[in-house]
């Protein structure tokens, strides 16, 4: 590789780097306004930078990107919750969706599955695993 070409690649894999803390450690995809314009300024760069990173390192979109982690969050809560008391609509809103037909419709696309499809094979699962005991 050139210099100007390691140069692109060293700070292409930076930008992913922060892009990751800022996803996993500071889970700024709980902001349900959050938008690629947010996310340049929070990194200190281009719009443009930023897409072309997400789509390259990860092969997504920036909707994509950010619904992937707002549901692996949604999903743990699920998992570590005990399902009778949950709302899906106020899991959606603490994971930064804005509303249920939007949260279903990346759940879906995640997990293959409906929330209520999810939670009711959690459910059966769990009660094969006490019957065991």
């Amino acid at each position: 590789l050139v210099g100007s070409e390691m140069c692109i690649r060293d700070s292409s894999e930076e930008l992913r780097s922060q892009l990751q803390v800022l996803f996993e450690r500071d889970k700024i995809y709980r902001n349900s306004s959050l938008s690629l314009e947010d996310l340049s300024e929070e990194l200190e760069t281009t719009r443009h930078n930023v897409s072309q990173v997400i789509n390259e390192h990860f092969e997504m979109n920036f909707f994509q990107y950010v619904n992937k982690y707002r549901i692996k969050e949604a999903v743990h809560i699920f998992e570590e919750s005990n399902y009778n008391d949950l709302k899906f609509i106020n899991i959606a809103y603490d994971v930064g969706f804005n509303n249920k037909v939007t949260f279903n419709k990346a759940f879906k696309a995640e997990m293959k599955m409906t929330p209520t499809v999810f939670i009711d094979k959690m459910k059966r699962k769990q009660s094969k695993m006490v019957k065991r005991k």
